[in-house]
């Protein structure tokens, strides 16, 4: 840090770097995939090749809401499940495809584990989600937890 600013800046701009590095490295971690498990980097697998499933979250006044779209999957090739602050969302995509006409053959096929941690805004009641899956596209509604009321005590 440069010498010629006053001490109490340096304090502050060296807080202030170590702040916005951490920021980036939890940015980061989220984007490739990685979890910070326990003081290690855990990578976790995911689409490799075509991609993780896209979400969309969204926060209205009484629940968290994500839709997520699982093409080509049945309600048998994935599970969810809400472990802290996430929405864990594992699956794995098995897709063949095979075609012969005269003259050609056409194969392709698509196989690959995938696991995503969806961060959740604020803290749900995970007891009541509700999921509802058709056509390729998964709804989850998470009503969030309701604060306790303050109720003062009396003395006696």
């Amino acid at each position: 840090m440069a010498n010629w600013l006053p001490e109490k800046w340096r304090e502050t701009l060296g807080r202030l770097y170590d702040d916005v590095q951490r920021a980036i490295t939890r940015w980061r971690r989220r984007l490739t995939g990685e979890l910070a498990v326990g003081g290690e980097t855990v990578a976790l697998p995911s689409w490799e090749g075509w991609g993780l499933p896209a979400i969309e979250v969204a926060e209205s006044a009484d629940a968290v809401e994500v839709t997520v779209e699982l093409p080509g999957l049945s309600k048998d090739d994935f599970s969810l499940e809400v472990v802290g602050d996430y929405l864990v969302l594992r699956g794995e995509k098995k897709r063949e495809r095979e075609e012969k006409r005269e003259g050609y053959w056409y194969s392709e096929c698509a196989y690959g584990a995938f696991t995503r941690w969806i961060p959740l805004p604020v803290p749900v009641a995970a007891e009541k989600a509700e999921a509802k899956f058709r056509h390729g596209r998964l709804h989850v509604r998470l009503p969030k937890r309701v604060p306790a009321k303050k109720v003062p005590v009396e003395f006696k």
